[in-house]
């Protein structure tokens, strides 16, 4: 039998019980198939030898609202990847040089052994999260850029566009991390300042786009494997927040996608491919606002939003 080797940061690092990947886990190893946990500290490779990796198996038990009740690593063994496995790459944001370490080496896994992994470290390396959005056929109008310049450029247009206020965030952060709404009533000079701190923060391009006031009636997230709807939520900020992340407070609710939704998904779906099967999109108004693929998350409350579980779903597609 094929194992299945979650890739995961330490179980420190982690939420266990809200944890997509160890619901993923329990999933697998509830459905009959070989399950292991793999440490991000563990990942290594040696030039022309044979590689071994300490795996870790588990035990691990669900609520009937999907939020895991228990989870424990129990005892370890050392073995080689095959071309029969399956590794589920499962690493959280930051995407900074570390995670692209990463990438680099399971790349060279999955080409010397032929084995599996989901999502596809190239497949992950070449789609930013946020700039994919813009594949949709209804995507939120921005720039990405380090150029104050280009960046005034833009405000201009907004401004005749009367827009009111601008989110500026960092290209490669997540759950609101970075996030900052300012103005157009502010001055020049002070735009362009607060943008160039960013940039320098951050230390590379900043996205910028105007506010979506829809933002204030909830953020969709919608679940897709495979190129298929599993599941969706609309996330609503709590009182006096624009951030619609659960993280930062918002509540969730089970919400059914319209066409335009729907259409602006299955597009990014189709141009990702096999590559990328296992995508959560975040959706503003009827507008593709990013597109996770690093580490899809929101599985166990879109699972409880509609009272199913979306780890059993994508273990039926594997």
């Amino acid at each position: 039998m094929s194992r299945h080797i979650i890739f995961i940061d330490p179980i420190e690092k982690l939420i266990p019980k809200k944890d997509s990947s160890l619901l993923l886990a329990h999933a697998l190893k509830k459905a009959g198939q070989e399950a292991y946990i793999l440490f991000k500290d563990e990942l290594h490779i040696i030039s022309g030898n044979n590689t071994t990796y300490e795996i870790f198996d588990f035990e691990s038990s669900v609520g009937s609202d999907f939020y895991l009740t228990h989870f424990s690593l129990s005892e370890s063994k050392e073995v080689s990847i095959t071309e029969e496995d399956t590794i589920h790459m499962r690493l959280e944001p930051p995407f900074d040089l570390s995670y692209m370490r990463s990438l680099w080496m399971l790349d060279f896994i999955k080409q010397k052994v032929k084995c599996r992994i989901i999502n596809d470290p190239k497949g992950i390396l070449f789609n930013n999260e946020k700039i994919t959005s813009f594949y949709a056929p209804n995507f939120i109008d921005s720039i990405i850029g380090s150029s104050a310049a280009k960046f005034q450029s833009a405000v201009n247009k907004w401004r005749e566009d009367k827009v009111e206020s601008l989110i500026l965030k960092p290209v490669d952060l997540f759950q609101g991390i970075g996030v900052e709404k300012v103005s157009l009533s502010l001055n020049n000079n002070e735009l362009n300042s607060i943008f160039v701190k960013m940039v320098e923060e951050y230390k590379g391009p900043i996205i910028a786009q105007p506010f979506q006031e829809q933002i204030k009636d909830g953020e969709i997230r919608s679940i897709y494997f495979a190129g298929k709807l599993l599941g969706a939520i609309k996330k609503v900020p709590k009182e006096g927040s624009y951030l619609a992340n659960i993280a930062q407070g918002a509540t969730f609710e089970k919400y059914e996608l319209n066409e335009a939704q729907s259409d602006g998904c299955q597009k990014i779906c189709d141009i990702l491919g096999s590559d990328i099967p296992w995508v959560a999109f975040d959706i503003i108004g009827d507008k593709v606002s990013e597109v996770n693929i690093t580490c899809p998350g929101l599985l166990v409350e879109v699972s409880k939003a509609e009272k199913k579980s979306l780890a059993d779903m994508i273990v039926s597609c594997l």
